[in-house]
């Protein structure tokens, strides 16, 4: 898709989801590879209340939800997606750190990039 081969990253996104239906990560994807191709109605219509509720509570689908409406050009609904998605990133960060006495809460990231626990 990044390279512009939009129709074979429909062929092998649509495979995916056709192949394991519990990859619903790829379902905003594909819906921005309709857009971009031009099958609006074909991309609007991936977008259920399943992946919505998804969205809800996985920050990298609400990530993906919010790139699709800035390309659809909804920037009410890309901006909302993007806040859901900053939210829940940040939750997951707050959840991972350690406490103020010291104690590990859970694994946390380095500068360099590396988990340390």
């Amino acid at each position: 898709m990044r390279l512009g081969h939009l129709d074979t990253a429909i062929e092998i996104l649509e495979g995916v989801i056709r192949d394991d239906d519990s990859l619903r990560i790829a379902v905003p994807t594909l819906a921005l590879c309709y857009v971009q191709a031009g099958a609006r109605e074909r991309a609007a219509a991936l977008l259920k209340d399943d992946t919505l509720a998804g969205a809800e509570a996985d920050s990298e689908m609400a990530y993906r939800l919010a790139t699709y409406f800035a390309v659809e050009g909804d920037s009410s609904e890309a901006l909302h997606w993007l806040r859901r998605a900053i939210y829940l990133g940040m939750r997951t960060i707050r959840g991972s750190r350690r406490t103020r006495r010291g104690t590990i809460c859970g694994p946390t990231r380095t500068l360099s990039g590396f988990w340390k626990i």
